[in-house]
């Protein structure tokens, strides 16, 4: 009896062994798989990620080029507009016929690779706002070279301009849109992130309670995982922070670009009474071109990053600046500030950027063309203070350069609405 029991118990516990053994089996197969399952979560997570920051970067790219190619047709449409030699107006017309198709190349473009549908209609709208600007545009300068100027220069203040700053307002719209999106996305992969971490550890946990010969073995491959995550949410992060500044930074003199200039501008109106003032600097390098030519696009981009070092040096900490096109910047003066104080700093500007530069061996001298305008006698929206202080600045530049203009509604001078300074 006693070996029948004995027999037993010899069975039974082989039956528990085997049990117990069956159970750890299928514990480890569970864990295995969890961790595999998370793995490939994370891993189609980063691919997702990096495949929607590369999709994110297209779209700004194609936005900011778009935005920038606009910005120089209407510019080069107001030089065709006050150009008397006929050989120069031939060459900037050509010059415009080549901005036009490439900025409603990239709008299409833009569509095309858009899969936010309401974010599709604010793009095909916009590429409708560049095709009628574009006639209007056109009807500028059939006017022109019928000599028809006056007609010309009525229709580009009347209707382009309006079209323009429109066209400017929605850029700025779309802008914020594609950075919510971006905000949207980093949104979600974090929230995936922190679903599969957290399952990883409950599950680890678990484990850890219920077979404690185990434990170690999966503490050890939570904690590498934990950290293989870690790593993968800091370069998440790296690349939120990379797409940030790209979407609101100058690349090549780290200043802050069109977009960003837009948005403080905005703000800064909302945040300041009709009872106070602040003044928009609009700036343009003299003699930039010739230096760029002569010495290449290497010396160029050199050159601007020292004249930007050089106008960051001298305002003050509160002052905004932002590069907004190739040579040209625009300086927003904080409130309360005189006339006086205002004159003074575009003087200094003038004088501090007339210096010669040394880069390497080359020397090279530079003036610059300022503009200015006031919030609110020249404008009450971010848009036209700009235009007013880019007219300032033409009307400078048309003085004789290297030297600056206040924007003057009340006063007519030479069929502008300026008074130079």
């Amino acid at each position: 009896m006693n070996r029948n029991l004995d027999r037993n118990m010899e069975m039974d516990s082989h039956v528990f062994l085997k049990s117990v053994l069956a159970a750890f089996v299928i514990l480890i197969g569970l864990v295995l798989t969890q961790i595999g399952y998370s793995i490939s979560q994370l891993d189609d997570l980063q691919d997702s990620i990096e495949q929607t920051t590369t999709h994110q970067f297209e779209k700004l790219r194609l936005l900011n080029e778009a935005e920038t190619i606009g910005d120089r047709r209407a510019g080069l449409l107001v030089k065709m507009s006050l150009n008397k030699d006929e050989e120069e107006r031939q060459f900037e017309y050509l010059e415009f016929q080549r901005y036009n198709n490439q900025a409603l190349n990239a709008m299409r473009q833009l569509i095309r690779i858009e899969k936010d549908p309401n974010e599709q209609i604010l793009l095909k709208e916009q590429l409708m706002n560049l095709q009628k600007i574009k006639t209007a545009q056109l009807d500028v300068i059939n006017m022109i070279k019928v000599g028809n100027t006056e007609a010309a220069q009525f229709l580009l203040q009347s209707t382009v301009m309006q079209q323009q700053n429109t066209i400017r307002m929605t850029f700025v719209s779309l802008h914020e849109h594609q950075q919510l999106q971006v905000q949207r996305m980093l949104e979600k992969a974090k929230g995936k992130y922190y679903a599969t971490r957290g399952a990883i550890l409950w599950m680890g946990l678990f484990v850890v309670i219920v077979v404690m010969a185990i434990s170690f073995v999966v503490w050890r491959r939570a904690r590498k995982h934990v950290g293989n995550m870690e790593i993968r949410l800091l370069n998440v992060e790296a690349s939120r922070l990379r797409l940030h500044k790209k979407a609101t930074r100058d690349a090549l003199t780290g200043l802050a670009n069109k977009s960003q200039l837009n948005g403080y501008l905005q703000q800064k109106i909302q945040q300041t009474s009709k009872q106070k003032s602040f003044a928009v600097m609009y700036l343009d390098l003299d003699g930039f071109k010739k230096v760029n030519d002569e010495y290449g696009h290497a010396v160029g981009d050199r050159l601007l990053s020292l004249a930007a070092q050089r106008m960051q040096g001298m305002l003050r900490e509160r002052d905004f600046i932002a590069r907004v096109g190739g040579d040209e910047f625009v300086i927003i003066m904080q409130d309360s500030e005189t006339i006086e104080i205002i004159t003074s700093v575009a003087n200094k500007l003038i004088a501090f950027l007339s210096e010669p530069f040394c880069i390497g061996a080359v020397v090279c001298s530079i003036g610059v063309s300022v503009g200015i305008s006031f919030y609110p006698e020249n404008g009450t929206d971010g848009a036209q203070l700009l235009h007013n202080a880019d007219q300032a600045m033409y009307k400078a530049k048309r003085n004789g350069k290297n030297r600056f203009v206040i924007y003057k509604a009340a006063e007519l001078v030479n069929g502008d609405q300026l008074e130079a300074r």
